[in-house]
């Protein structure tokens, strides 16, 4: 070869390198797609247990949750009024969150129809006559990537055989 050039020569028993790549040839993608997608599908039901979005912020509180409690009204009202927590009243919201896990993608989400005016807020009802605040439920925090992180070096080690 003319010019520069640099060589690489390897020696050894490489028995043992040879065996843990072999086991990576068949790379579970999606079995670890599925650990990532848990992790941050249980992170996101942290979130509904503290009323936070993904930065930590709580969210507004909801009429629902705070209306009641500002009315003059019987201590059975101020009573109802707390037991509504906000984004959690029914649970619909919540318990539809699931996991959906390819070799090539882990996606955490939902189908409900109202998920999408909770997360980003917006006008709703009647001619858009109410305006709902953002609640960010979904999202990924930098304490989602250092998980995630540790989830795929345990997956490779795991499969490698360390």
């Amino acid at each position: 070869m003319a010019g520069t050039s640099i060589s690489v020569s390897v020696t050894g028993d490489l028995k043992r390198f040879e065996d843990r790549l072999q086991k990576l040839v068949n790379f579970d993608f999606k079995g670890l797609n599925t650990k990532i997608g848990n992790a941050v599908l249980n992170n996101t039901l942290e979130r509904f247990k503290q009323s936070v979005d993904p930065e930590g912020k709580p969210w507004v509180e909801s009429g629902r949750s705070t209306g009641l409690a500002n009315k003059a009204g019987t201590a059975k009202d101020r009573r109802n009024a707390r037991s509504h927590k906000t984004l959690v009243d029914t649970a619909r919201l919540k318990n539809s969150l699931h996991v959906v896990a390819t070799p090539d993608a882990a996606e955490v989400g939902t189908d409900v129809i109202y998920a999408r005016i909770h997360q980003f807020g917006g006008e709703t009802g009647r001619g858009g006559a109410t305006k709902l605040p953002a609640r960010p439920y979904l999202g990924f925090n930098d304490e989602d990537q250092k998980l995630v992180a540790t989830i795929v070096e345990d997956h490779i080690r795991e499969k490698a055989g360390q």
